[in-house]
């Protein structure tokens, strides 16, 4: 899979993108837990603790800290199966990334003698007492004078163990998948599978544990990861499937997609009658739902030629899909999932549905919905604008300008703003404010567009522009920043 999108697709994607709010460009989620969620102004009674919960921190605690609470909506719109016809996505065409490919670990360094039990259990005392350092020293220099295959997998898997708790996610899935590659026999071999999940939750790009899950599909996770290991690899066959969807291999991307909604469907729901949690495995259900309603809504699109719609029957199963997340993150429920992550994604891939069908209102009546103060709300307001557009509803398009350009979103980047603007203002046959938003871009984002052609011209590798761009970063803050600029950087070197 990808290791991160080049630096080209995220600036010039994000400055010139075109004018309809996202042609049902659906989101796709990733697990970054790392980042606080954002606040919400509204109270919301703090959810319960189970005992049971403390069975899933076996080495490692996973803590999700609250998200703000929104009220489920009492009547959903429904797809209006006589309606306009909807607008095709296209999918930017993406790598089709190879078949897993089996871990070769090196020829060990024997030492003459080998590590002894004592340092080795010395250095599992440092990572208790937390010395998290020193003990990835310390196992590092036990790995290289292992005498035996025994000795080398436990220092290997200490020496993972210590280089996570460092915050080294990446570095440790490369011991951890080294100590799996020795062997299901091993003795660390299952322990080393769990911490796959917990690298998970960590990272941004996970395709790399997405990899080494679907590595090891045919070994048996412990039953508290069931959900979870289902999911996640659900994720590795839906990347998959698009790669191979846009790179004109249909038939492959057809099975890589049934093997995802297979997968999903293995996701049991936790919510049993009148909405009471059956267990505390079900953070995963609303995750998969919607992993659900995005391969459903690839799937209506496949064999289709550019411009040609989709049924709107055939996009039924996605919205479906959509709103089971919905009802199980509805926070009146007495033991709701807090996914309000999952939950926003919903409203919003909802929102582009019935946009795409030309069903403005009730597009409205989902962006309305996405958590005000949320990471998605600024984009659910920049959308909806152009459902207000077409609606003819210009006081509210503007409306939602006026927000989007408020000093408090300053760091925030919409450009294609000032061409919502432009438009409505030509439109009204204010022919000099049109203008002046045309003059405006062409001030602000002309200079920015030149000079992005020149480094895009040029064929490197993305972590060639990431390394670019890093650099230019460092220099805007030893002379002073520009708002502008520090704006673009911080969408490309943040871009998850």
């Amino acid at each position: 899979m990808r290791p991160m999108s080049t630096i080209r697709a995220a600036l010039l994607g994000a400055l010139f993108a075109a004018a309809a709010p996202a042609a049902a460009q659906m989101s796709f989620q990733g697990l970054d837990l790392a980042g606080p969620t954002p606040a919400h102004r509204a109270k919301k009674k703090k959810p319960k603790r189970r005992a049971n919960r403390r069975r899933r921190r076996r080495d490692e605690e996973e803590v999700e800290p609250a998200a703000p609470a929104q009220a489920a909506p009492a009547m959903m719109p429904t797809l209006d199966l006589s309606g306009g016809t909807p607008t095709i996505r296209q999918s930017a065409p993406a790598p089709v990334p190879a078949a897993p490919a089996p871990v070769v670990v090196p020829a060990l360094k024997v030492g003459a003698h080998g590590a002894s039990a004592g340092a080795v259990a010395a250095i599992a005392g440092q990572i208790k007492a937390g010395d998290y350092a020193q003990a990835a020293v310390a196992a590092q220099a036990a790995l290289g004078q292992a005498g035996t295959p025994e000795q080398a997998a436990q220092a290997e898997y200490l020496l993972a163990k210590a280089l996570y708790k460092l915050g080294l996610y990446h570095s440790a899935l490369h011991h951890f998948s080294r100590v799996l590659a020795r062997g299901e026999n091993g003795k660390y071999f299952g322990k080393s599978l769990e911490w796959l999940f917990f690298i998970s939750r960590k990272t941004v790009d996970d395709s790399l544990v997405l990899d080494d899950v679907a590595r090891y599909a045919n070994v048996a996770f412990p039953a508290r990861y069931q959900s979870e290991f289902h999911y996640l690899l659900a994720r590795y066959y839906m990347e998959r499937a698009s790669a191979l969807f846009s790179a004109g291999q249909i038939a492959d991307g057809k099975s890589s997609l049934a093997q995802a909604e297979r997968l999903v469907e293995m996701v049991p729901n936790p919510m049993g009658q009148g909405g009471a949690r059956r267990s505390d495995d079900g953070g995963y259900y609303a995750k998969a739902r919607f992993l659900a309603g995005t391969a459903a809504y690839q799937e209506a699109e496949i064999g289709l030629p550019p411009g040609q719609a989709a049924a709107p029957e055939t996009l039924l199963p996605a919205l479906a899909a959509f709103k089971d997340v919905i009802r199980v993150t509805n926070p009146r429920l007495p033991d709701a999932i807090h996914d309000w992550k999952t939950r926003d994604l919903a409203f919003i891939n909802l929102a582009r549905i019935h946009y795409e069908a030309r069903q403005n209102r009730n597009a409205i009546y989902y962006y309305g919905k996405v958590s005000r103060g949320g990471a998605r709300w600024l984009e659910a307001l920049y959308e909806a604008a152009w459902a207000y557009y077409r609606m003819g509803d210009d006081e509210h398009a503007l409306g939602n300008m006026v927000t989007l350009h408020a000093p408090f979103f300053a760091d925030d980047y919409f450009p294609e703003l000032l061409t919502v603007k432009a438009i409505i203002y030509y439109e009204n046959c204010r022919y000099a404010e049109a203008r002046a938003a045309i003059d405006d871009f062409e001030r602000i984002y002309g200079p920015v567009h030149d000079e992005l052609t020149k480094i895009t011209a040029k064929d490197q590798a993305p972590e060639a522009f990431y390394a670019l761009l890093d650099d230019i970063q460092h220099k805007q803050k030893a002379k002073g920043s520009s708002p502008l600029l520090d704006r673009i950087l911080k969408l490309a070197l943040s871009d998850e």
